[in-house]
């Protein structure tokens, strides 16, 4: 998300008119549940023709399509329910309490209780369906809307104003996140406006209830929006939502990701999609080519649901691959890994036959009770044993990287007052975070590691966001110090712990062959997201500037050869723990680059066994060569895409012709 929406409230009822209740009400099940593509208000029934009902076809639509930015490669198919709801918190009254006490002849206190307990309500409501919603992405933002109401409704009571009032007065606090040149801050401030604006909403009574909205449409619904509140991010959990198509938002906030998470069909940045499709229109997401095409006709029809019927029919056989190891046509193996948060996700990993534990993202386990309520404090040193050693045992002695605690100002510690500076735009993240002995992340952190060295059976603990040798200096003199008190102490010590380091800032590439060399260090591990972003300088968060950040691009390249060569002289284990290898097109780059160790979500990880199982690792070597001649990142995946194409028609890449038009499609 970014800057500021404007959406108007709108509900287009599409209901039909009937002549008798009864066949009102046949008519509109058929419309919404009997084909799947019949277009909208097929059927009109003339009035006060009850003997001689005549039904009459409204005007023919012509299909046509919208571009977008696509959150997921799904295909999606139903009827488009347009959300249009006013989240402009400037359109909201400003309220002069001193008059309107005098007008309604009641003490200034208790008009001002009488605005916070409304404007509490409101909160609450939000709260409330926060709360019904499973999911780390939902309880992170419970947390920051609980923030907001703390704060909102202090400012209320201290300097005795409004709620709009207070709100405004919340969000300068943010103005740095508002103005920062990252647009990861920039999409802080607008979940926080999204928030302030639908608690307005809900105190005026214009605020949509979406999952109610959802239930009068019928099963197979589009969502079609201009922008959602974080707060209604259970609406992709609900079993009758097929997409959502957005023309704000990023692929990077809070509703994308739980959308790709729950593998549903998603786009962003589609202009004027809110203003030109109807509540009832027939829709086909494209999560492929990034298009919603409105009205389909038959043929189109005809020819995604054949789509996704072959989609279906060229997945099933992959999961009984899952027991056999990825190894490509020339013997080399490749370890299958995934990104988790809890031992629950572990046991998932495991039934898709992946082989361990990629990252484990402590920072939720510090936001959360096992219960996913808010934390009011941080978890105790005994409490993180438990809660590790759990996620070890869970793996049934595969690979377990725990990265320790990574927050940003979307994963926030609800004990925390403030982000340590991230409220005024510092940046601070990884271990410059922690290393800094006047924050109290650095208490926070050494806890963290005391409980680490207290674990059982082996681990591997993963730094973030290192930018130089000298802050992995710093943290293994801190480990060393805590060695020492649990010894002093007479506590165990595991003896079966290494180290590494995720490499995901640019700063950190001259360090590496040094660090390569350090008997200290064990592995590196790639984080693409971060390093895309830092290195090209694009904004990932941003809807329309997104469409230009690539991780083939030749700089990301560069720096992942880099990386490559670094470990391979020190003798250093090297994975990948970001989203890159979840594209076919980038997986076989990364292959071909040489790495061995890459995490991949559980969606993907059929597909892509399959394809390490298809190919050359040698071949894809001398592809990497021939790319390395390219200088854009759409001509470096045209490149990639036509020699996958001759490798599957010679007959070198065999295995990949059982799943080329999933590939192609």
């Amino acid at each position: 998300m970014g800057g500021i929406r404007l959406i108007t409230r709108f509900w287009a009822s599409t209901t039909p008119r009937a002549a008798s209740a009864a066949l009102d009400q046949k008519l509109l099940n058929l419309r919404l549940r009997a084909a799947p593509f019949i277009p909208a208000n097929v059927f009109r029934l003339e009035p006060d023709a009850v003997e001689t009902t005549v039904i009459t076809p409204p005007a023919i639509v012509a299909e046509y399509e919208l571009s977008g930015l696509p959150i997921t490669g799904q295909i999606a198919k139903g009827v488009a329910l347009v959300i249009k709801e006013d989240l402009d918190i400037s359109k909201y009254p400003l309220v002069d309490l001193a008059a309107e006490a005098a007008q309604r002849n009641l003490p200034f206190g208790d008009l001002l209780g009488e605005k916070i307990r409304l404007t509490i309500e409101a909160f609450e409501t939000l709260e409330a369906g926060l709360k019904k919603t499973d999911g780390d992405f939902a309880q992170t933002l419970l947390k920051a809307l609980m923030e907001v109401k703390t704060n909102i409704v202090e400012i209320m009571g201290q300097e005795r104003i409004g709620a709009r009032e207070a709100v405004e007065r919340f969000l300068q606090n943010f103005q740095a996140l508002k103005d920062s040149e990252d647009e990861h801050y920039r999409s802080i401030y607008s979940d926080y406006y999204l928030l302030c604006a639908k608690m307005l909403a809900k105190k005026h009574q214009g605020a949509v209830d979406i999952i109610e909205e959802v239930d009068r449409l019928g099963n197979d619904a589009i969502i079609v929006a201009v922008d959602i509140s974080p707060s209604d991010v259970g609406i992709v959990n609900d079993l009758k939502v097929r997409g959502i198509v957005r023309e704000a938002g990023s692929l990077k906030d809070h509703l994308s990701l739980r959308t790709g998470e729950r593998e549903k069909a998603g786009l962003v940045g589609v202009e004027g999609v809110a203003s030109r499709v109807k509540t009832g229109d027939r829709v086909i997401i494209d999560g492929k080519a990034g298009k919603l095409i409105v009205n389909p006709s038959t043929e189109t029809c005809s020819r995604y649901l054949s789509l996704i019927e072959q989609r279906e029919e060229m997945l099933a056989p992959l999961k009984a691959l899952r027991h056999l190891a990825a190894v490509t046509t020339d013997g080399q193996i490749v370890e299958l890994l995934g990104n988790v948060a809890d031992a629950e996700e572990v046991h998932l990993l495991l039934k898709h036959g992946m082989q361990g534990v990629g990252l484990v993202r402590t920072e939720f386990f510090f936001i959360n009770n096992p219960d996913n309520s808010p934390r009011e404090e941080q978890p105790g040193i005994a409490e993180q044993i438990k809660f590790y050693n759990h996620i070890i045992n869970a793996a049934q002695g595969k690979k377990v990287v725990i990265r320790t605690i990574d927050p940003d100002k979307d994963k926030n510690l609800p004990y925390f007052d403030k982000l340590n500076g991230l409220t005024t735009g510092t940046h601070k993240r990884g271990l410059e975070l922690f290393l800094d002995k006047d924050s109290p992340y650095y208490f926070l952190f050494r806890e963290q590691l005391m409980a680490l060295l207290q674990t059982a059976g082996a681990v591997r603990v993963m730094f973030p966001l290192v930018r130089s040798k000298e802050e992995f200096y710093a943290v293994m003199a801190l480990i060393d110090e805590v060695r020492a008190e649990l010894a002093n102490d007479g506590k165990r010590i595991n003896d079966h712990i290494s180290y590494g380091i995720m490499v995901e800032h640019p700063d950190i590439l001259p360090d590496l062959p040094e660090l390569a060399h350090d008997r200290r260090i064990a592995f590196f591990s790639l984080g693409t997201n971060d390093l895309t972003q830092y290195i090209t300088q694009i904004d990932r968060y941003n809807s329309i500037a997104s469409r230009y950040s690539d991780e083939l691009d030749p700089r990301i390249l560069e720096a992942i050869e880099t990386t490559v060569k670094a470990a391979g002289e020190g003798g250093k284990e090297l994975s990948l723990c970001g989203n890159m290898g979840n594209d076919w097109v980038k997986l076989l780059v990364l292959l071909g680059l040489g790495l061995r160790k890459i995490s991949f979500s559980t969606g993907f990880v059929d597909v892509a066994r399959k394809i390490i199982m298809s190919v050359s690792a040698d071949e894809l070597q001398v592809m990497v060569e021939n790319i390395k001649k390219i200088t854009t990142a759409k001509e470096i995946r045209h490149y990639v895409e036509e020699y996958t194409r001759e490798k599957i028609n010679s007959g070198a890449w065999a295995g990949l012709k059982e799943i080329e038009a999933l590939l192609f499609e």
